[in-house]
């Protein structure tokens, strides 16, 4: 009834992980796969767009869990970019992130600054009494 909308890499990545099911034959995986490619428009997918799919299809490393969504949703904006302007914007991002932990440790940072004594004793005279460290 709703018809859940993905993404075109979505619908790609999809494709290459296609598998030919035990009990299917030859003849219904080549329709099945067809007709995936088909729905993931693979014919408007020039060398370049394929480089820039396999290349964000390669992000598999817990360690790219930040970029990974980033660039997917660069890849979905720029529509087709080129696996140098995939690059340029990883590089892009991971310089922002640096910066943001950067301006994260800082801020840490002065948080631990302490504040001296709160008061300190006085080597003034009392005038009223004559002893030293207060004052009436």
């Amino acid at each position: 009834m709703f018809d859940v909308k993905q993404s075109l890499f979505t619908l790609r990545f999809q494709c290459l992980n296609l598998e030919k099911k035990d009990s299917e034959d030859f003849m219904e995986y080549t329709g099945r796969v067809n007709e995936m490619c088909e729905y993931a428009n693979f014919s408007e997918v020039d060398a370049e767009g394929l480089k820039a799919l396999f290349w964000i299809y390669g992000l598999k490393s817990n360690k790219d869990r930040d970029i990974r969504p980033r660039l997917l949703a660069f890849l979905e904006l720029k529509k087709g970019p080129t696996l140098h302007e995939l690059y340029k914007e990883c590089d892009r991002i991971m310089t922002l992130l640096k910066t943001s932990k950067m301006i994260e440790k800082d801020s840490i940072g002065v948080n631990v600054v302490k504040a001296g004594p709160s008061h300190t004793e006085r080597d003034s005279e009392c005038w009223n009494c004559g002893k030293v460290g207060h004052t009436s």
